[in-house]
């Protein structure tokens, strides 16, 4: 700190000498030191940054000094965590950087805005600015730039090209270097991904003491935290809740927003799988909050860094604008002094003024209407941004439109099946869930369907998941219910791989093909089952899908086909995840835990043989008082169909 004061008061002298180019270089170099090993920036520092950068314009040969200040100023508003004012410098650095012809400045720049995407968890975008990081840099730099990268990888779930990247980084990181045992520590995440648990434990036990000698506490608990998955992994899930508590404590305390959410998260899971219910929802709920609270903020920085982006275009053609002003004003000037010294020349002088007056004008004519053009346009994309925020709304509401449309009405589905009932309860306004039902001839083919997500999100896949049953159904006319699945998962595959983003939604479902002649059904599953409850011997029989999604599924496998004597009462159960993962208890002294299957099972042995509007009023009475005060915390959708 005495180092950081003595620091500033030199620059204060070199502020009252001449902006020489000397002077200048020997200033920004004094700033750079005082960065690099500071976390925090003074009001002088920045100050002083801006005084250079406008001393520095004055001369259009200073184009490299004004870059590197440009650079600094934008690691100021970095530390400041003012991503957008620091993306914009960056990008100014960048551009005087690049009439400079300085590439390896202009690396350092690209690598520096891939650090800021990643700071607000914009993976893609930091990759994207990371792969036009050549490798000129030094083994210091090159063991920060590869860990980084192997670190966007790691939270892409990407581990086998993570792994590369850190390998890499681990192979320019100097013995006992801060640096080598963050990338240790990444590497233990693959470890665990890999169920290499004993390499894992190695690497923990390798990076403890070092945590432990140079007090890094935050580093301490993360081993902790991944000790406890290591005991997860071992089904000791009584030891990993402890371990998980310990990193939760330590990491709240020091308050690490990122680490508390998959602190939190991992003693929800631990919880509920050592019976301890009323943990589990206590540390869901504090996952969600700390997730959503990081996401608004990283969503209000990304917005932020548009915006500012968005004002740097804005400021670029003001300047423009002003240059032409500038012109106008140099030209009319220019004019004036003609006009005075015409009035002491000949006549002959005066009828070539004349001439070049009129030139003028037209050209001063066709430069204001440039202006105002370009003066229109800058209102235009002002106008754009104050309806940014109407537009997102419009798109919300556009996406509960077509959540409505791929919903066939309850009307319809009951004109088909007059015995049944339809519970359907979205989580937000549009849903991940939907059913579905279509009639061709004697054949009925319906469907309770559970897309990855809820909200918007859901709402947006299961567009595209009716719409591969849809076309399915229709364009390639499969009528097996096997047959369709695997149609569809095909479908909705190559639908998602058009995206470089790495999509890997789809849905889970319960599909039925009905044949009314002879009451022969015929059912495939994704992850969910069919019930049916026989009125002959009243028992409820259950059929198991297959355990794989309709999406990308590293061992896929055709799906199989169940075919089923139905005879007349006999009543079929369809349903999603919602009801039976729900958090709640059936009485205020019970402990809070989910609904389950046996639930289920229980809700629909006990209301088989009553009618179906009756049925869906104890459903829909039994949920809301199982949920008490619960958050819902998934889509809802129960089918009943009475043959």
């Amino acid at each position: 700190m005495r180092l950081y004061f003595y620091v500033i008061s030199i620059l204060s002298i070199i502020t009252s000498l001449k902006a020489e180019p000397i002077y200048v270089y020997q200033r920004l170099n004094t700033i750079s030191k005082i960065i690099d090993t500071s976390s925090f920036t003074k009001s002088s520092i920045k100050k002083e940054l801006d005084d250079l950068i406008e001393s520095s314009k004055v001369d259009d040969s200073n184009d490299t000094l004004t870059a590197k200040a440009y650079f600094l100023r934008a690691l100021c508003f970095s530390i400041d965590l003012d991503y957008g004012n620091s993306l914009v410098y960056f990008k100014s650095s960048k551009d005087l950087y690049s009439r400079a012809g300085e590439s390896l400045n202009i690396v350092n720049v690209n690598f520096n805005i891939g650090i800021l995407y990643l700071n607000i968890e914009n993976y893609n975008s930091a990759i994207e600015y990371f792969k036009l990081v050549d490798s000129s840099y030094t083994n210091n730099l090159k063991t920060k730039f590869y860990y980084l990268w192997g670190y966007c990888l790691n939270k892409q779930g990407k581990f086998l090209e993570a792994k590369s990247k850190l390998y890499k980084a681990l192979q320019y990181a100097k013995p006992q270097d801060k640096r080598r045992y963050e990338i240790k520590t990444a590497l233990i995440d693959i470890a665990i991904f890999e169920k290499k648990w004993q390499s894992a434990l190695f690497l923990i036990n390798d990076c403890k003491p070092y945590f432990i000698r140079t007090e890094n506490q935050v580093g301490f608990f993360l081993l902790q935290l991944k000790q406890a998955r290591i005991e997860h992994g071992n089904n000791h899930n009584e030891t990993a809740f402890k371990l998980a508590k310990i990193a939760f404590d330590g990491l709240r305390k020091l308050n690490y927003q990122t680490f508390i959410a998959e602190a939190s998260n991992d003693l929800s899971i631990y919880a509920e799988l050592t019976g301890k219910y009323r943990d589990a929802l206590y540390y869901e709920r504090i996952y969600r909050t700390v997730k959503d609270s990081i996401a608004n903020e990283n969503n209000r920085w990304a917005l932020n860094m548009m915006q500012a982006d968005l004002v740097l275009t804005e400021k670029e053609n003001k300047i423009k604008v002003l240059e032409k002003e500038k012109i106008i004003e140099r030209d009319k000037l220019l004019y004036q002094q003609v006009l005075s010294i015409g009035a002491l020349l000949s006549l002959l002088i005066v009828a070539v003024l004349l001439f070049f007056t009129v030139r003028n004008f037209r050209i001063s004519k066709k430069q204001n209407n440039i202006i105002l053009l370009q003066k229109d346009k800058l209102e235009t994309q002002v106008h754009l941004v104050n309806n940014k925020n109407q537009e997102i709304l419009a798109s919300i509401n556009y996406a509960s439109r077509l959540q409505s449309a791929i919903v066939n009405p309850k009307q319809y589905f009951s004109s088909i099946f007059p015995e049944s009932f339809i519970y359907y309860l979205p989580k937000d306004i549009v849903a991940g869930d939907f059913y579905w039902c279509e009639k061709i001839d004697n054949k009925i083919f319906f469907a309770a369907a559970d897309c990855t997500g809820h909200g918007v999100p859901g709402a947006l896949v299961s567009v595209v998941c009716a719409t591969a049953l849809n076309r399915t159904l229709y364009e390639y006319e499969k009528y097996e219910p096997g047959e369709i699945l695997d149609t569809t998962r095909q479908l909705i595959i190559e639908t998602f791989s058009k995206s470089k983003s790495g999509v890997m939604d789809g849905m889970d479902i319960s599909f039925c093909v009905l044949d009314t002649n002879t009451n022969i059904l015929k059912w495939a599953g994704a992850n969910n089952p069919l019930w049916i409850y026989k009125k002959e011997n009243q028992q409820l029989l259950e059929y198991k899908p297959n355990k794989q999604p309709i999406g990308n599924w590293e061992n896929a496998t055709p799906f199989v086909t169940h075919t089923i004597q139905l005879q007349a009462g006999d009543i079929l159960y369809l349903f999603t995840d919602g009801f039976q993962d729900q958090f709640g208890s059936a009485s205020a002294h019970q402990p809070i835990k989910k609904f389950k299957p046996a639930g289920m099972r229980n809700l629909f042995t006990s209301i088989a043989n009553q009618p179906a509007h009756q049925q869906l009023e104890v459903v829909r009475n039994t949920f809301d008082n199982w949920r008490g005060e619960s958050e819902q915390i998934d889509d809802v959708t129960v089918i009943g169909i009475r043959i």
